[in-house]
């Protein structure tokens, strides 16, 4: 399976588009996007707006080993191919191993932990409770953001989050380098990195399971079970996994209502009369000296 990703930026900002196929056959996709290219092109320059191509992009996604990188054109020219693109600050690279965004990821936690340590100075600085929220603010934060995404990459990969978990915590409660690290994890009230991850798609899940109407909804619960094939040290599934980790915790997803806008909506129930008439009416400004 493979997924071209393109990526069309315009001038300031003003237009910003995004297009992704998958398929077996390259030829194909390759004709499918540009042919979206194409017509995406005509409409915005009949409505007064144009795309930049140093700001354009394309990213192929595989896991082949020999390999030909897709040929898209832009306005007479060729769009780069990259190896990677962030989206919404989270980085998807080629292989989708997630490594560019866990180096990422990882540089910007160091520098909030710079912070965190000026804020817990020892002759001066916070009590531990308010440096547990500064950490929870800045860092935790920051590692939660995407986790649901990034979730998926090997365990070797998510291990160099850990470490900044660690040193977080260490800093919030004052605690020396040796302290054992489920010692900080019950002083702290916090649980580690890989529960926390679990936590946060066991979430993403329920919430999704009551929301039918959400396009990630078939993809997760009405997909055959031979798409999601078994969780494996080569290609981890994030989607399986998390499945069997609901039913391992005995949650019967049957019992989750569906969640449905009330009839009528809150913002149709009340109809709110404004008298504007006093705005029509006349008025002469008298200037005080």
């Amino acid at each position: 399976m493979q997924t071209v990703f393109g990526r069309l930026c315009g001038r300031d900002r003003a237009v910003y588009f995004k297009a992704a196929r998958c398929g077996q056959h390259l030829q194909h996709l390759e004709r499918t996007i540009q042919l979206c290219i194409n017509n995406v092109q005509k409409l915005v320059s009949e409505n007064g707006f144009r795309f930049l191509v140093s700001k354009t992009i394309c990213v192929h996604f595989h896991r082949q080993r020999i390999y030909t990188e897709p040929a898209l054109h832009l306005d007479g020219q060729p769009i780069p191919v990259k190896g990677e693109a962030k989206f919404l600050v989270v980085v998807f690279d080629s292989k989708l191993n997630f490594s560019s965004h866990v180096k990422y990821l990882k540089k910007k936690c160091l520098k909030a932990l710079n912070l965190l340590r000026v804020v817990g100075h020892t002759d001066w600085g916070a009590d531990r409770a308010t440096l547990l929220k500064h950490y929870r603010t800045l860092v935790r934060s920051k590692l939660d953001y995407g986790s649901v995404i990034y979730g998926s990459a090997k365990k070797h990969v998510l291990r160099a989050l850990d470490p900044i978990h660690h040193q977080g915590l260490r800093i919030a409660l004052g605690a020396f380098r040796t302290s054992p690290i489920k010692n900080l994890y019950a002083e702290a009230g916090e649980p580690s990195l890989e529960h926390r991850r679990m936590k946060l798609a066991f979430n993403y899940v329920l919430k999704l399971k009551s929301l039918p109407s959400n396009p990630c909804h078939e993809v997760v619960f009405e997909a055959p079970l031979s798409d999601f094939s078994a969780v494996t040290k080569s290609e981890p599934n994030l989607v399986a996994s998390t499945l069997e980790n609901i039913e391992n915790a005995n949650i019967n997803l049957n019992t989750i209502d569906n969640l449905h806008v009330q009839s009528p909506p809150p913002w149709e129930e009340h109809n709110i009369n404004v008298d504007i008439s006093l705005t029509k009416q006349k008025t002469k400004y008298r200037k005080y000296q």
